[in-house]
């Protein structure tokens, strides 16, 4: 019943077939995300840390994003590579929001795989690498997002030719993964 929940969610979110209940949807979602359904948990992960549709909490938002992250969703281990970076909630940590960059790159999540050539190129949490860097922002773009593309592109002038096609063949091989 959880899908089903969070889908009536986004009926009300959308105003789809209902009047937009925005107060309507939370309560929805929050059935969903108690029901177990990942998607929504990070829903409210989202609203939780936004305010949006609830009060802002921080402590909240982490709760649900981490119940999400057991189930392996990608976004929710975004978000926590996200917290741990920036220090929201948590104690700034890069090894450990390079470790949930990595888990959420695992999970096919193209932004967290865009985050982790982000960690690589500025060395934090990891060491610095221009090679791997240019792997996961090239991996990120065959895995469908435009983020890392300015990234790429700037990642790859700095590798000789060699390193970068070789790079290249490891990114695609790790994208056809998903």
């Amino acid at each position: 019943h959880a899908a089903a929940q969070r889908s009536l969610a986004v009926l009300y979110v959308a105003g789809d077939g209902v009047r937009r209940d925005d107060k309507e949807a939370v309560e929805w979602y929050k059935r969903a995300a108690n029901g177990g359904d990942a998607l929504a948990q990070v829903e409210m992960g989202v609203r939780y840390a936004t305010g949006h549709g609830v009060p802002k909490n921080d402590d909240v938002a982490l709760r649900w994003e981490e119940l999400a992250a057991a189930q392996g969703n990608g976004e929710a281990l975004r978000y926590l590579g996200l917290r741990f970076e920036e220090g929201h909630g948590v104690p700034v940590d890069a090894a450990k929001a390079v470790s949930y960059f990595l888990q959420a790159a695992e999970a096919g999540d193209a932004i967290g795989m865009c985050e982790l050539g982000e960690m690589y190129a500025a060395g934090k949490g990891v060491a610095r690498s221009d090679r791997d860097a240019y792997r996961w922002f090239f991996t990120s773009v065959v895995a469908g997002t435009r983020k890392c593309e300015p990234a790429q592109r700037a990642a790859g002038t700095r590798l000789p030719k060699p390193e970068r096609e070789a790079a290249e063949r490891d990114a695609a091989a790790w994208a056809a993964r998903f």
